[in-house]
């Protein structure tokens, strides 16, 4: 895991698919779901998290994953927020 900028981070998982994906996207947005921060004025702060991911294949440069996850992101950001979108296997 690595801090891209701003509140952005990478993530990569080694041999998944869309399963493997979907269930560490689950257990990321739960631990976040469940941590509270307190405002310097008192008021308690929940947090959520928006995931966009890709999946690599022989044609994949880390330009283009990070290029397909961001447009997942900003799909997430869509839909609502607070969930996961994968970007299509197609360039």
């Amino acid at each position: 895991m690595g801090r891209l900028g701003g509140d952005e981070f990478v993530i990569v998982l080694d041999d998944t698919d869309e399963d493997g994906i979907g269930a560490a996207a689950d257990r990321f947005q739960a631990a976040v779901q469940t941590t509270t921060l307190t405002a310097p004025d008192g008021t308690d702060l929940s947090l959520s998290v928006s995931i966009g991911a890709a999946i690599s294949d022989s044609s994949s440069t880390v330009d283009s994953l990070m290029a397909k996850a961001d447009t997942a992101l900003y799909k997430a950001k869509e839909d609502g927020r607070g969930c996961w979108r994968l970007a299509p296997n197609k360039a």
